[in-house]
């Protein structure tokens, strides 16, 4: 079985975990997608959730060359990840704290200090609201996928 070590916020290496460990660790939020990830025997660290993607990507195509005509294969098929509107709200997320940011800026240098931090709450709070809805939309997306399999 696949050992892994991650990286922990202060620099220190932590393992080896099985894949199981790995996934409990991120279901208590104590790593994330972004979390470094170094397979057992290599010295090449990727974030957690390329290796998420990748294992996915490798047990996909698993499921079409040996098992074509399986109920998983053609979920697989059919399904498609929320990725356009995930995107979409991120960017929007990061364009209402940068705008936030920047008019916090401006208001400061007019000595409007009240606006400007009216401005950076507005920000903030469409950014975090934002980010929300990606994770509403991924958990409805895997309410559905996780119901079309059964």
């Amino acid at each position: 079985m696949e050992q892994y070590y991650i990286s922990s916020p202060e620099g220190e290496t932590k393992g080896p975990y099985s894949l199981d460990a790995l996934e409990i660790l991120r279901n208590q939020k104590k790593i994330t997608g972004e979390t470094l990830v170094c397979k057992e025997g290599t010295v090449q660290w990727a974030p957690y959730s390329e290796l998420l993607f990748s294992l996915a990507s490798l047990q996909s195509q698993f499921r079409k060359t040996e098992l074509p005509n399986s109920p998983m294969a053609i979920q697989d098929q059919e399904s498609k990840p929320p990725g356009g509107i995930s995107v979409v709200l991120k960017i929007i997320g990061m364009f209402a704290l940068i705008g936030g940011t920047i008019l916090f800026i401006l208001s400061i240098k007019e000595q409007e200090i009240i606006s400007g931090s009216i401005f950076l709450a507005s920000g903030i709070l469409a950014a975090v609201s934002c980010f929300w809805m990606v994770r509403v939309v991924e958990l409805l997306s895997d309410i559905a996928n996780n119901q079309t399999i059964k």
